[in-house]
């Protein structure tokens, strides 16, 4: 899966290979230069909770290449 951000539109992909991307929705959304970046997982469902494991994560930005990333713990 993939967000790629141009100005004020999104764009979300998602690709078989992570080589050839398909676009299958975008949307304009009005925001700052500043964005913060999150990840979540959901089950849609109360009584069955889910777990993910999220790799291969990447964050560029070509107009400010230092781009500071925090890790949190909320499995408590």
């Amino acid at each position: 899966m993939r967000v790629v951000r141009t100005g004020n539109d999104f764009a979300m992909m998602s690709s078989p290979d992570g080589v050839v991307w398909t676009t299958h929705n975008t949307k304009t959304v009005t925001m700052g230069t500043d964005v913060l970046v999150g990840l979540y997982v959901c089950s849609y469902d109360d009584a069955q909770p889910c777990t993910a494991v999220i790799d291969n994560v990447t964050i560029s930005d070509s107009s400010n290449p230092f781009v500071t990333i925090t890790a949190t713990d909320d499995s408590a």
